[in-house]
């Protein structure tokens, strides 16, 4: 009796557990579908640089020396003397510098960090005028 008793719980707890005695399996869980492709955007180009803000020009005379003139936006004039060959001189200014070269070839300018190397001829009187953008001829 004892083991009919044992033998009907281990019967119900089966059925109460397991498939429910259909004797069928007990149906898997339906895949997941896919993910969806997204569409990828390409990064957006990147800002153009900024325009350099105001002129910063170092003169050097190379190679023999030359009459130099520098003035403000204004017309004040920031140097007017001789640039002996070896030597450099430095000027800043935000809006534009007005620049005067006695003897061109001698002269080598960075504008703003770039090479924008001598201005004229040998013996050449140069004028130019030095804006954030660049450098313009007379």
């Amino acid at each position: 009796m004892l083991v009919a008793l044992l033998g009907l719980v281990v019967f119900a707890g089966v059925q109460l557990v397991g498939d429910g005695g259909s004797g069928k399996a007990a149906p898997a869980a339906a895949p997941a579908p896919p993910p969806k492709a997204v569409a990828l955007k390409p990064p957006p180009p990147p800002a153009p640089p900024a325009p350099p803000k105001g002129v910063a020009v170092r003169i050097a005379a190379v190679g023999s020396d030359s009459w130099l003139n520098v003035t403000g936006p204004d017309g004040h004039v920031l140097f007017d003397n001789m640039l002996p060959a070896g030597s450099t001189q430095s000027f800043q200014d935000p809006k534009q510098l007005g620049v005067t070269l006695g003897n061109a070839a001698a002269v080598h300018m960075l504008l703003n960090g770039k090479d924008v190397g001598s201005a004229g001829g040998s013996g050449q009187v140069v004028h130019v005028t030095l804006k954030p953008t660049g450098m313009v001829d007379g």
